[in-house]
């Protein structure tokens, strides 16, 4: 954190999920006030629904910048030793790596502070 511009936090539509990520956001917060870090926003991995999450964002001011279902090809990228990048774009790859490019735009567009 102390070389990074932005977090991204990682989460689930969970209740646990979304303690971790309120503590990680916490984190964050903290060391923002002697490094120049800000958080980004979240990210909802492996997840049908995100309800759970926009309701925290609502209460915490923080927002999705990006939802990545449950894609099983991004398994059997991992199992395949591979990158889903590296996997031919059809399916659920192609929807994947379109997230990922998404949120990727969106960080490196340099995003508004949280």
């Amino acid at each position: 954190l102390n070389h990074s511009d932005f977090a991204c936090v990682v989460t689930a539509n969970d209740f646990d999920s979304l303690f971790a990520a309120n503590r990680i956001c916490a984190a964050v917060t903290s060391k923002g006030k002697n490094y120049p870090i800000f958080i980004a926003g979240l990210i909802v991995n492996r997840c049908p629904d995100t309800d759970h999450v926009e309701k925290f964002c609502d209460r915490t001011g923080a927002r999705v910048i990006g939802h990545i279902p449950q894609i099983d090809e991004i398994r059997r990228s991992r199992l395949a030793g591979v990158s889903i990048f590296e996997m031919k774009r059809i399916g659920g790859i192609a929807l994947a790596q379109d997230r990922y490019l998404e949120i990727a735009d969106y960080v490196l567009g340099q995003p508004e502070p949280l």
